[in-house]
């Protein structure tokens, strides 16, 4: 693990106990036995903390995925495998990213500052399920299906199921409207 990586996790692991609101630059700094100003060239502020660990789902969930998609079946079912991929990621860190979801609620600046970098991961997300598409149509295409991974997200946060069927089901559904859409 490098030492982003590291970082990401301790502010993970400090999200975990004290919650989205509460974690400061200043705890993942004493965390990580750095000095302030150290962690300083690595984060400027919380919001680069997710955009970080976003790029750590981009690179495991492509990762995990290698070999395992079957360029055979239809989109929806590429991309509901790759999307539950990712889910399953975020699942070993629930607690703290269930905070970090229900903070973004109060606060909307994080969120929109957040979302283009969830749009370039949506964009992974189409590429590795080998559904590219250029022009407007993949602009669109994308905002479709960071909606459809946004309900699922809002689906898992309240899914205790072990086999998050709520959440499959979801994310099935919205993807169903996706492929309607044609893409």
């Amino acid at each position: 693990m490098n030492k982003r990586e590291t970082i990401i996790n301790k502010a993970l692991d400090i999200t975990s106990e004290k919650g989205w609101h509460a974690l400061t630059l200043l705890d993942v700094a004493k965390g990580c036995d750095m000095r302030f100003s150290e962690l300083l060239e690595w984060f400027q502020d919380k919001t680069d903390l997710l955009v970080g660990y976003g790029r750590i789902l981009d690179a495991q969930t492509t990762e995990d995925m290698k070999g395992q998609i079957d360029p055979d079946l239809p989109v929806k079912d590429i991309l509901f495998d790759v999307l539950m991929m990712r889910i399953d990621l975020i699942s070993e860190r629930r607690d703290a990213v269930v905070s970090i979801l229900r903070a973004m609620k109060c606060e909307p600046v994080s969120g929109l500052i957040v979302f283009p970098h969830l749009a370039h991961s949506m964009r992974y997300m189409l590429d590795i399920s080998g559904c590219s598409i250029a022009g407007m149509r993949g602009h669109m295409a994308v905002l479709a299906l960071g909606f459809a991974y946004l309900q699922a997200l809002r689906v898992w946060v309240n899914d205790d199921s072990v086999d998050l069927s709520k959440t499959m089901a979801a994310l099935d559904k919205n993807l169903g409207y996706f492929e309607k859409a044609g893409f």
